[in-house]
């Protein structure tokens, strides 16, 4: 194996890692294939993010360099992996109604929703609301309307984020070299 990365003679890439199950110093690509998230052993084989990688014929190894596009097409999909992670980092920060900070974590989104779902139904909730904001005192929502603000305020936040990385993301994609993919910022 080099640089860590396997294509079976079936033609799965194994980019996570491989081991010698049987430990007997050979691969067998019809039982070893399928089990990569091991804890690596002195049997296993690492893996880096290098391009190059071999491939098993049947008998040995032989190397196996991806060409350009398909470095590019690695490389945009780091990148937009990095711009993910940003844009997740950013909804978990929360949002900001009527000067007050508000989680936006999976929990308070459901919470949100339910919230707004049932005020809908007439006495379905009890003004005020208390909803709790990020450094745990208490925000009293006293109408409807009100409680509707607050969840907008929530979904335009997070709709902002999630649309600003997409845009991003395309811009990556319709990059056409590792240097355009570079120059991209994302400076949200």
């Amino acid at each position: 194996m080099m640089n860590g990365v396997i294509e079976t003679a079936t033609g799965v890439l194994l980019r996570k890692g491989f081991c010698d199950f049987t430990n007997d110093g050979s691969f067998d690509s019809a039982n070893e294939t399928e089990r990569v998230d091991v804890t690596y052993t002195a049997a296993c084989k690492k893996n880096d993010d290098t391009a190059d990688h071999e491939k098993w014929n049947g008998v040995s190894w032989e190397t196996v360099v991806e060409t350009a596009p398909e470095k590019l097409v690695g490389y945009k999909k780091k990148r937009k992996k990095k711009i993910d992670v940003k844009t997740s980092k950013l909804i978990s920060n929360g949002f900001t109604h009527n000067g007050k900070k508000f989680s936006l974590s999976p929990e308070a989104q459901i919470n949100g929703t339910g919230a707004k779902s049932a005020s809908s139904e007439v006495g379905a909730i009890n003004y005020p609301l208390t909803i709790t904001q990020d450094d745990d005192y208490g925000y009293d929502v006293n109408s409807t309307s009100e409680l509707n603000a607050y969840h907008l305020d929530g979904l335009g936040t997070k709709k902002s984020h999630l649309d600003t990385g997409r845009d991003i993301k395309i811009q990556v994609n319709d990059a056409v070299d590792e240097a355009a993919v570079d120059a991209i910022t994302d400076d949200r």
